[in-house]
């Protein structure tokens, strides 16, 4: 899935290389215009989505900020909408939508989950889910799903993707799935209120047995895989907690120990371990979604066992967000908030609510 104009170096890195890593398996490219940088494989098809009316209307409506990363509050919720388009063009089949920044190992569980008779994703916290896996059973839950996301949206345009996501399950549990993200056999405490929470625990780990393992919502593959260098200047900051932690979230991947061998990952509790099916690359490290990923994740998880932080500086980032920042002429803002400038932004806010009162 890949709607707008913005660059997706990664989800070309990562289409060629889940081609490669599954040769049985058929993919397919949704998108609102055709990508040339796209791998030519018989295995992967494209469906081209359009927009309509009533679409553009309920986006406009949204209050989000329309100059961040070229609109990405709301293509996120409007991939949704593509891909019940997508489905109601094939309404016999059963859909699995990977985010683009997803890596998923080998051997991973496809047959299980065309066993899913309900609408699947998974939990990050209190207030927010995520569509990182997204499972879609039948035309019939899909088209079900839009019209309530219709609805949310209609009472309340300040919805995210994972917060509408979070207020669908809530208001319908029996209807959800969630998919595993955490198993009682690590023996660790969930972030939840510094408390291992027993009926939050239950439902984390519900199917781990089911998928013989579990799948990462956000937390383990930020952590492993670093933090997304857009976030911080050019900086990918690896085993740093303090945004993982902050930012919301149920599980503590610091918690634990890694092993990745034999192209299996798992993450290491006090007494058992349980295996990683997917990591959520948030970085969007070319090396950890591209053809060459096990050598990364090799190191990664070596490197994991150091006990710090590691920061490793992706020029490329910086350049494109400098760019980016000039096309939307927010660049000396964007400069500004660099975190040792902040001081200096502070200076300018302060003159400038004492010169606006003066002009008044």
């Amino acid at each position: 899935m890949h709607l707008g104009d913005s660059p997706a170096t990664h989800l070309w890195e990562n289409l060629r290389s889940l081609l490669s890593r599954f040769p049985n398996i058929e993919f397919v490219l949704v998108s609102d215009r055709e990508h040339s940088q796209a791998p030519k494989n018989p295995r992967l098809t494209f469906f081209q989505y359009c927009r309509d009316q009533e679409t553009q209307n309920t986006l406009e409506g949204l209050v989000h900020d329309t100059k961040f990363r070229s609109g990405f509050w709301q293509l996120t919720l409007e991939r949704f909408i593509a891909l019940e388009k997508y489905h109601a063009f094939n309404p016999s089949s059963k859909i699995i939508h990977i985010e683009s920044d997803i890596l998923l190992l080998p051997k991973f569980p496809f047959e299980a989950f065309n066993t899913l008779p309900k609408l699947a994703w998974q939990r990050v916290d209190d207030t927010r889910d995520i569509a990182s896996i997204l499972v879609l059973p039948s035309f019939h839950e899909t088209a079900w799903f839009i019209n309530e996301m219709l609805k949310l949206l209609h009472n309340d345009n300040s919805l995210t993707d994972m917060t509408l996501l979070n207020s669908i399950r809530v208001r319908n549990p029996k209807r959800i799935n969630v998919l595993p993200s955490f198993s009682i056999e690590l023996d660790a405490e969930l972030h939840w209120n510094g408390e291992l929470n027993g009926k939050l625990a239950s439902e984390l780990s519900s199917d781990e047995e089911f998928f013989n393992g579990i799948f990462d919502p956000a937390a383990f593959g930020m952590w492993l895989g670093g933090s997304d260098p857009r976030n911080y200047y050019g900086r990918q900051i690896l085993f740093d907690t303090s945004e993982i932690l902050s930012g919301g979230t149920y599980v503590n991947p610091a918690s634990y120990k890694y092993i990745f061998n034999k192209q299996q990952l798992f993450c290491i509790g006090k007494h058992s371990q349980t295996r990683i099916w997917s990591l959520h690359v948030h970085s969007k490290d070319l090396r950890l979604l591209g053809e060459d990923w096990q050598e990364r994740l090799t190191l990664l998880v070596e490197l994991s066992d150091l006990g710090h932080k590691i920061v490793e500086f992706q020029f490329k980032s910086l350049v494109k967000l400098a760019i980016s920042n000039l096309r939307n002429r927010t660049f000396v803002s964007w400069i500004l908030h660099i975190p040792k400038l902040k001081p200096i932004l502070a200076i300018i806010r302060h003159l400038r609510s004492m010169i606006w009162p003066m002009r008044k």
